[in-house]
């Protein structure tokens, strides 16, 4: 917690994801841009609900200059990692 710089929901439902997609970019956009008055380094989504399939992190780290994770490479890599320890 001591960590955490700012948090704020979408507010934007999985089902209208798709139909309000520029609303939830620039919602994206302006949350990570308030992280980053607050303080924050690095932007860590929550969940895997929109992130690659509706929003791009890279549209966001350019938008609000800051680098922004992606949940669905880190558990891919995850996998790698595990599968590479596994299989010595």
């Amino acid at each position: 917690r001591d960590r955490l710089a700012y948090m704020e929901p979408l507010n934007i439902q999985l089902p209208e994801a798709h139909q309000r997609g520029e609303e939830l970019r620039r919602r994206a956009v302006d949350i990570a841009r308030r992280a980053k008055e607050h303080g924050a380094g690095v932007v860590i989504p929550f969940g895997l609900a929109l992130i690659p399939t509706h929003l791009r992190t890279e549209d966001i780290r350019d938008a609000a200059g800051l680098p922004v994770l992606n949940p669905a490479e880190i558990g891919i890599r995850e996998a790698e990692i595990i599968m590479a320890a596994v299989w010595r």
